[in-house]
Parts: C-alpha cells; sequence; structure tokens
C-alpha cells in the first residue's frame, strides 16, 4: 500500500501495517496512485503542483511535471489506468491533462467555474473524467473527445470522488446516505 500525508512524506507500507519506505516530499501530499499495467511505479502529486511518477525498481523518478504556478494548489490528481502514459490533475478551478511522452506541459487544460476537488479517470474509456466539485456539489462527466460535458448531475452533498465501474462507462458517487449511478452507454 501507498499513502501520502500532510506530514510531506509518501510512505510504501507491507500487508501488516508496518512502513517499508519513506519518501520525502516538498509539500504536502494530495494523490498517490499505482499504476495497473506497470506496478514497479507510483505517482505522487503534491500541494505545491508537482507531479513525479516513482519506479520502485531504481528507486527513482522516471517522470516529472510541475501542475502549477504561483499560489495555485493542486487538490486531486489520477493515472490513467489504461494507458501510464497520461496524467491529470484539478489545480483550483482548472484540470488538466498530460501525456508524459510528449511534454511535460499540459496537452489540454479545462477552465472551471468553481474547484476541482475530485477527479477520476474512466476506466473502460480512457476518453472520459469524472469531477467532483464540492463548492457546487455536482458531478460533472468530461470526454478528451468533446469541449461540453458529456454529464453535469447535481447533489444534494458530495460526499466522496466519484468511482468507475471496470468494465463499463457507469459512474457512481456517494452522498450522504445514497449512492448515485449513472450510465453513459451509447443508446
Amino acid at each position: 500500500m501507498a499513502s501520502v500525508s500532510d506530514d510531506c512524506t509518501c510512505r510504501l507500507w507491507d500487508l501488516d501495517g508496518e512502513e517499508l519506505v519513506r519518501f520525502s516530499l516538498a509539500s504536502p501530499g494530495m494523490s498517490v496512485k499505482w499504476h495497473l499495467k506497470e506496478m514497479q511505479k507510483l505517482m505522487v502529486a503534491e500541494r505545491h503542483g508537482s507531479i513525479r511518477i516513482f519506479s520502485l525498481d531504481t528507486e527513482r523518478i522516471v517522470a516529472s511535471l510541475r501542475a502549477t504556478s504561483g499560489t495555485a494548489v493542486l487538490l486531486t490528481a489520477d493515472w490513467c489506468p489504461t494507458n501510464p502514459n497520461l496524467l491529470c490533475a484539478g489545480i483550483d478551478s482548472t484540470w488538466h491533462v498530460w501525456d508524459i511522452t510528449k511534454s511535460s506541459q499540459p496537452i489540454s487544460s479545462h477552465a472551471y467555474q468553481k474547484s476541482v476537488r475530485h477527479i477520476r479517470w474512466g476506466i473502460s474509456d480512457s476518453s472520459l473524467l469524472a469531477i467532483g466539485d464540492w463548492r457546487t456539489k455536482q458531478l460533472i462527466v468530461y470526454s478528451l473527445r468533446s469541449p461540453r460535458p458529456v454529464l453535469m448531475a447535481p447533489l444534494p452533498v458530495l460526499s466522496s470522488a466519484p468511482c468507475w465501474h471496470h468494465r463499463f462507462p457507469i459512474v457512481a458517487i456517494g452522498t450522504d446516505r445514497n449512492i448515485h449511478i449513472w450510465s453513459l452507454q451509447k443508446r
């Protein structure tokens, strides 16, 4: 398991809860994720905007990008489960997508009216991104193929990050005592 925290560390744990490795970070950790296709790689995103991919085989950084400048704050990041070269992050009121094989500059950036609190790649379709906005209490799904949202769903509260079905374009999100589910399959 891996975790990041406000103490500016990323820690790797065994199944018994014993700490195996500790990486120092330059700012509080906001997101950490293993990649399903490349299990020896770990994405770590920090509040000040640094996103790095570590290789646990070599114990080195294999990719690094700077997602923010100035006072902007990175709140969330995710790694595309079907394409290990794609990363996304929510920085204040903007979300960005990077292809780390091309450049450290985003391949796509989208301004958003409020705050991007949670962002998650679609598992069955790498063009889909779900964004949870805790200020407007909305779930918004974007397709990288379209400039407009595919889904905008108001919610009574936003209690969790969006979650995708592993084989179908179905997204779910929890609100207080309910789970809301939407199918984005073409009819």
